[in-house]
């Protein structure tokens, strides 16, 4: 007798009228990915403010402790940031008048850290020739751009005039 009943079971005859077997597995397997998106958010979210400055705290003694571990050996560790500074120091732009507007407006921007002033000079010197390379890449070596031998460098001038001019403070609007 009992299976005779399992043999009559159809799954269609539980779902809510005009839902398909289909339309119920995309229901539930999206139910399964919200659920896990949940519950993998609120493993990873710190849920007080106590424990967020805890974990800054954490943070902070290990970035200390990295820091002095590094001085410790003999070369000191060159990161794209003093780099960075070591370009924008030899090129004296850190005293320069444009420096002071753009740390204004990086200040109304919420970015108050020195390290933010020091990326923003760069990719101001540094983009605009950026553009130029890959330039001269594309028409010498792709040839994306289908240019006469002779218009060959018109492009990356081009690219290096523009990537200057689109950045505030070279050009005075």
């Amino acid at each position: 007798m009992k299976s005779t009943r399992l043999q009559d079971f159809q799954i269609a005859d539980w779902l809510p009228n005009g839902m398909g077997l289909d339309d119920a597995i995309v229901l539930l397997a999206s139910l399964a990915v919200l659920a896990t998106f949940f519950a993998m958010w609120q493993v990873l979210r710190p849920s007080s403010a106590f424990e967020r400055r805890v974990e800054q705290i954490v943070q902070g003694k290990e970035r200390l402790r990295q820091n002095l571990l590094a001085t410790r050996h003999g070369r000191p560790r060159l990161t794209s940031v003093g780099l960075m500074r070591q370009a924008v120091t030899r090129l004296n732009l850190l005293r320069s008048r444009q420096a002071a507007d753009a740390r204004g407006m990086l200040a109304r921007a919420g970015f108050r850290s020195q390290d933010a002033m020091v990326g923003y000079l760069f990719a101001q010197i540094s983009l605009p020739f950026l553009f130029g390379i890959v330039m001269l890449a594309d028409t010498h070596v792709l040839r994306l751009m289908p240019l006469p031998p002779q218009l060959n460098f018109v492009p990356s001038m081009a690219a290096v005039l523009l990537g200057f001019w689109t950045y505030p403070g070279f050009v005075e609007r």
